[in-house]
């Protein structure tokens, strides 16, 4: 199972995303809906996840991350 299947059924709202650009594309243009990611760090495309995170940290410095 994967983990976006994991978070439906405990009733999160899930987008998932292959590549890293439309992971941040979907960031950028829904600021105010984004409370958490969670991604892996290979991803298609040219972005891989820690570039996801470096992005999401600085437009949403308040969503937490460990």
């Amino acid at each position: 199972m994967q983990a976006s299947e994991l978070f439906e059924l405990a009733g999160l709202a899930v987008q998932a995303f292959a590549p890293g650009e439309e992971a941040i594309e979907f960031v950028r243009d829904n600021l105010d809906q984004v409370a958490c990611i969670f991604t892996d760090l290979k991803l298609e495309g040219t972005t891989d996840g820690l570039e996801v995170v470096r992005y999401v940290l600085e437009a949403l410095p308040s969503v937490p991350w460990c």
